[in-house]
């Protein structure tokens, strides 16, 4: 009898089965997409820093958008809005 090349103990028990690991949540702040590795948003996602030291994320349309609502239009007496506080807390 032929011997196999490949021993049966150079897999470890159960080597064939899918182990996956929980996917990291790093939802968006504003929209709560999700913006964790693997995601669409995670290569352009803003880190956005909070009072406690903790870090949250933004995805790009909703860093876009609050950009564009800090430099809306423009009057004679000064930008037509003013500092927007992210998360509730100033």
């Amino acid at each position: 009898m032929a011997r196999s090349i490949r021993s049966p103990r150079t897999r470890p028990v159960g080597a064939d089965d899918e182990v996956r690991a929980p996917a990291p949540r790093e939802p968006c702040l504003e929209c709560g997409d999700e913006t964790a590795a693997g995601s669409v948003f995670f290569s352009d996602r803003k880190t956005v820093e909070q009072v406690g030291g903790e870090r949250t994320y933004r995805c790009a349309p909703c860093d876009a958008r609050l950009r564009s609502l800090r430099h809306g239009p423009s009057t004679e007496e000064g930008p037509a809005t003013g500092p927007i506080f992210i998360g509730g807390r100033e």
